[in-house]
């Protein structure tokens, strides 16, 4: 196991020896995969730390041990502290590896969302949409990373309750078997009834609205501790249609900013 290894390597090499540390690192990455977050951040602080000052900050090594403690501080909703951290990873990566690369278009993504829940949409948007326009100069519109991207820059849109259209367009054909591939959580069929129905709300479409966000309802009741949709965001907007149908209120009044509460993008 990892841990036998450790403590092999911390016999054999002593505690701060890279190759302790890197190992330090794996064993809080796959502690992140079992939901484990305690028992990862106690590992990666010092991992990061001590490759840092032996490795030097742009080796891949402690890159790599920076984008799990990052992942550690999303999961945890420590947003600014995830967002500066991916803020350094994005940095390393593009000059180890170029910009358009594939994990620094994921960490870019990854800064991205910490970003828009730390920080808000407005800071957000450029950063998305930097990661989607590197995204599909790799990679085909059926790719799960480009989807992804379309899904994250449309919620970012309409949290900031603007450019409505273009996040229709964003939606439009999104997949959830293929964005499965980049984010493997059970909800993208309610994730995109709601973004479809508070879009649809935004731009005066009550009825319609209505059918999308009633078909998120029960799926998304099924769930809980998504980063995109929690079920007093779904009821909201399901008031809030129903709402501006019984002539009671503006298509503005029937928005709500959603619930800042997902594993980042790997």
């Amino acid at each position: 196991t990892h841990r036998d290894l450790i403590a092999l390597q911390t016999g054999r090499l002593g505690p701060r020896h890279p190759q302790t540390l890197y190992s330090q690192a794996l064993l809080a990455s796959n502690l992140v995969l079992q939901k484990r977050m305690d028992e990862a951040a106690s590992l990666i602080a010092p991992a990061v730390g001590g490759l840092t000052a032996s490795l030097g900050a742009q080796a891949r090594r402690t890159l790599l041990a920076q984008g799990v403690q990052a992942s550690i501080a999303l999961v945890q909703r420590r947003f600014q502290d995830a967002s500066a951290i991916y803020g350094q990873v994005v940095a390393g990566l593009t000059q180890a590896y170029g910009p358009r690369s594939p994990s620094s278009i994921v960490a870019l993504e990854n800064q991205a969302i910490a970003t828009q829940f730390g920080i808000g949409a407005d800071a957000a948007e450029p950063l998305f949409r930097s990661a989607l326009r590197k995204a599909r100069a790799l990679f085909k519109e059926d790719n799960p990373r480009v989807q992804h991207l379309r899904f994250a820059l449309a919620d970012c849109l309409l949290t900031a309750h603007r450019k409505t259209g273009e996040a229709v367009a964003l939606l439009a054909g999104l997949d959830p078997h293929i964005l499965d591939g980049a984010d493997r959580e059970p909800n993208w069929d309610g994730r995109l009834y709601y973004e479809n129905g508070r879009a649809l709300l935004l731009r005066g479409r009550p009825r319609e609205a209505l059918a999308q966000l009633q078909k998120a309802e029960p799926i998304v009741a099924r769930l809980s501790g998504d980063l995109w949709v929690q079920l007093s965001a779904v009821q909201a907007q399901i008031a809030a249609a129903r709402a501006q149908l019984a002539g009671t209120a503006t298509p503005a009044s029937g928005s709500t900013a959603m619930v800042t509460t997902q594993t980042p993008a790997t």
